[in-house]
């Protein structure tokens, strides 16, 4: 049984993150977690990081507060403030 107002588990992103832009997105058993031009996709199941990717350059930032991601056909769409910028965040090592 879960308690009430804790948290579950944890897992360290393996970045220092000081303020994540965008909230994560969840997609089936997976979690895509972007913080400045980092990010990581998270198997909800397993509780692991199972890749690791960055924002290309020059579209780096995670834009303003107004920024948004989507994932559709296994790729991470991030609007920051040159435009939106496609990733393939299984393209990295883990």
């Amino acid at each position: 049984m879960q308690r009430e107002g804790g948290v579950p588990w944890q897992v360290p992103l393996g970045f220092a993150c000081d303020a994540v832009a965008l909230p994560p997105i969840v997609t089936g058993r997976r979690a895509y977690v972007v913080c400045d031009d980092s990010g990581v996709v998270v198997d909800l199941t397993r509780h692991l990081v199972v890749s690791r990717f960055g924002l290309p350059s020059p579209a780096s930032q995670a834009g303003s507060m107004n920024a948004g991601a989507i994932v559709a056909g296994g790729l991470l769409y991030v609007q920051t403030q040159q435009g939106w910028v496609s990733v393939d965040p299984y393209a990295g090592p883990v």
